[in-house]
C-alpha cells in the first residue's frame, strides 16, 4: 500500500480544514504540493518511470512544481524525501536503527517509517534493468573502454548514475580503521544536490551530516547537550566550543565513534544469520 498510495493523493479532510494529522504532519496523504509523491513504476522494458538516485535540477522544493510534470525521469526532492525513501529500489530494503514503541511504530520515524523493523518487514529491492546490466558488465570487465575509463556510450545500457554508484564502492571502505578516520569527515566534492550516491555517500553534505575525525579531535561518544535535545539532533553551530567540544555533535559522530562503531553484533546477523 505504501509503495502505491503513500502521499500520492491529496488529503480530502485537509481541504475541508478537518485533518487532525496536520501538526505534526503525520497524514498518509499530502497536504501541500511539495509533499506530493509520484507512484514509482517499473515499466515493461525494465526501467523505472523516474530515477531512484538522480535528483531533478528543475524541481522547485518550495512550490512542489517541476516544468516536466509527472513525466520527469528524475527524482523530485519532496518534503521528507519521500520519492526516494518510498521508491521500489529502497523502501524497506534496510533495517531501521530505531526501536518500536508499544504501538509497534518506529520511535523516531513514527507509523510511516520507510525502514524495516525486523526480518519479516524486509523486502528485496526492485532494480532498474540498467543497474542489473551494469553490475553484470562490471563483473565481466565490460564497462571499461580505453585506459580503464568507463564506456558510457549508448551501447552500454547502464545509466551514468548507476555506474557511478557501483564504481563508488571503494574497497577501502571495507576497512574499519579507514571508516573511523574518513567517513563523513570531508565535504562531498559534487555540487550541491547533484550527488548521485544519496544516502550512501561517504562524504558529508551539510553541517548535521559532518563528522570530526576522532583521531584528530578528542571527543566522547556522549551527545553534546547544546546540540541534542531529547531525541533530536540540532545544528552543531549551537555549541560555542565548536570542533574543540569534547562531545558528539551529530548522529554520525556518535554512531561512528570508536567506542560504539562495530561494538555490538548486528541485529540482522543475530536474528537471521545474514545482513
Amino acid at each position: 500500500r505504501y509503495l502505491k498510495e503513500f502521499r500520492t493523493e491529496q488529503c480530502s479532510l485537509f481541504v475541508q480544514h478537518k485533518c487532525a494529522q496536520h501538526r505534526p504532519f503525520t497524514c498518509f496523504h499530502w497536504h501541500f504540493l511539495n509533499q506530493r509523491r509520484r507512484r514509482p513504476l517499473r515499466r515493461r522494458d525494465g526501467t523505472f518511470n523516474y530515477s531512484p538516485d538522480v535528483y531533478c535540477s528543475k524541481y522547485d522544493e518550495a512550490s512542489g512544481v517541476c516544468p516536466d510534470g509527472d513525466e520527469c525521469p528524475y527524482l523530485h526532492r519532496t518534503t521528507g524525501d519521500t520519492e526516494r525513501k518510498y521508491h521500489l529500489r529502497y523502501y524497506k530494503t534496510g533495517t531501521c536503527i530505531h526501536e518500536t514503541d508499544a504501538r509497534g511504530h518506529c520511535s523516531k520515524n513514527g507509523p510511516h517509517c520507510a525502514f524495516a523493523h525486523g526480518p519479516l518487514d524486509l523486502r528485496p529491492p526492485v532494480c532498474d534493468i540498467r543497474e542489473l546490466q551494469a553490475q553484470e558488465a562490471l563483473q565481466d570487465g565490460q564497462l571499461c573502454g580505453t585506459d580503464g575509463v568507463p564506456d558510457l556510450q549508448p551501447g552500454v545500457l547502464a545509466s551514468q548514475a548507476m555506474i557511478e554508484k557501483i564504481l563508488g564502492e571503494d574497497p577501502r571502505w571495507q576497512d574499519s580503521n579507514f571508516v573511523l578516520g574518513s567517513y563523513k569527515t570531508e565535504q562531498c566534492p559534487k555540487p550541491p544536490r547533484l550527488c548521485r550516491q544519496g544516502y550512501a555517500c561517504p562524504h558529508y553534505h551539510n553541517s548535521r551530516d559532518r563528522r570530526r575525525d576522532p583521531r584528530r579531535f578528542q571527543y566522547r561518544s556522549t551527545p553534546c547537550p547544546s546540540v541534542k535535545h531529547g531525541d533530536e539532533w540540532g545544528e552543531p553551530a549551537r555549541c560555542d566550543s565548536g570542533d574543540s567540544c569534547q562531545y558528539c555533535h551529530s548522529r554520525a559522530e556518535q554512531q561512528f565513534h570508536p567506542e560504539i562503531y562495530k561494538s555490538t553484533k548486528c541485529n540482522d546477523m543475530r536474528q537471521t544469520g545474514y545482513c
